[in-house]
């Protein structure tokens, strides 16, 4: 287990607060100094015994954040605090628990961070031969032991092993009756450098923004009349369970289906800060997949609290109002 501390920087936040993108790519960065923690090469030099690259392939993730304590009250140039706790199973699965806190609040133990109070995420990862590899396929492999770290082993599988064949096979069945859905999928264009790199395939993060640009186009586009989107902007997510099944690269066309409800909530449903009112709570289910031949990359259902900043809050009738009318 390591926790890193560290300042938020624009290289990270641009000119805004933390986002979701940006806090995994932080927890993703953690995890891959712990598979290298007291060895002498990097994450990039991770091989197995052929001498391939290799890459611990996320298959679940999974984020919980607290609504009295939303991503976005972590801001350009504070201090704070990511922790991760990474186990192995077998040779090529690991199971890993990441949070986020101030620089001095995360407790050295990964078994005393607080749900209820700090943002988390549980991941599970299969180490695969990386794709930049043009002389090999994308298999699984077992590291090197020189070359990987002594990570706590475990005796049963990532419990994300048998969710991600149940959540195949049957969808989240999270909402039976969506009211809010779109009569087409929305299309997106994986471009080179913005979403993936030369030879290599999206990271698993972007997923996030793929989803996201989806949500808000079926709550701007779909909907008649849509939401606002200076609103939408305060869309606080509060959980988002992926499963991920395969990638995209720069090039290709992804095809994202969204399904969702929304129902009112209490305005104090974010805690007793009087910066906020709370006026609803959103769930979608998204499925992500290669446009050209439909094969599913990814499944993920997804909680939100619309929190508005009390300038906004005359705006919560009309979030009251769009609710209405779906009925």
């Amino acid at each position: 287990m390591i926790i890193e501390k560290f300042e938020l920087t624009m290289s990270q936040l641009g000119l805004g607060a933390l986002t979701e993108y940006a806090l995994m790519v932080m927890f993703g960065n953690a995890h891959s100094h712990c598979l290298t923690l007291g060895r002498d090469n990097n994450p990039s030099q991770i091989v197995d015994a052929h001498g391939l690259t290799l890459y611990p392939a996320y298959f679940m993730t999974h984020l919980t954040v607290p609504a009295s304590r939303p991503l976005a009250s972590f801001a350009l140039w504070d201090r704070v605090a990511v922790g991760v706790d990474v186990q192995r199973f077998g040779d090529t699965l690991l199971e890993s628990s990441y949070a986020l806190g101030r620089e001095d609040e995360l407790a050295e133990s990964a078994e005393s961070w607080d749900p209820a109070s700090t943002p988390m995420m549980r991941g599970a990862n299969l180490i695969v031969v990386d794709v930049a590899e043009e002389s090999a396929s994308r298999r699984v492999s077992a590291p090197k032991p020189d070359c990987i770290a002594d990570l706590p082993k475990v005796k049963k599988p990532p419990h994300g092993l048998l969710n991600a064949r149940k959540v195949r096979a049957n969808g989240f069945g999270a909402i039976p009756n969506p009211r809010l859905a779109a009569e087409a999928p929305f299309l997106y264009d994986v471009a080179l450098n913005r979403d993936a790199a030369p030879n290599h395939a999206m990271i698993f993060a972007k997923f996030v923004e793929v989803m996201d640009y989806a949500e808000t186009a079926l709550l701007t586009r779909s909907l008649q009349p849509g939401f606002q989107l200076e609103l939408l902007g305060h869309l606080h997510v509060l959980e988002r369970e992926i499963y991920y099944y395969g990638n995209a690269f720069a090039g290709e066309t992804l095809a994202i289906h969204v399904k969702g409800d929304a129902r009112p909530c209490a305005a104090d449903h974010h805690g007793e800060s009087m910066a906020w009112v709370s006026t609803a709570l959103f769930d979608f289910e998204i499925g992500v997949y290669r446009a050209r031949n439909n094969a599913l990359l990814a499944l993920a259902r997804v909680r939100k609290l619309l929190a508005l900043p009390t300038r906004l809050q005359d705006a919560a009738s009309d979030v009251a109002r769009a609710l209405a009318e779906m009925d």
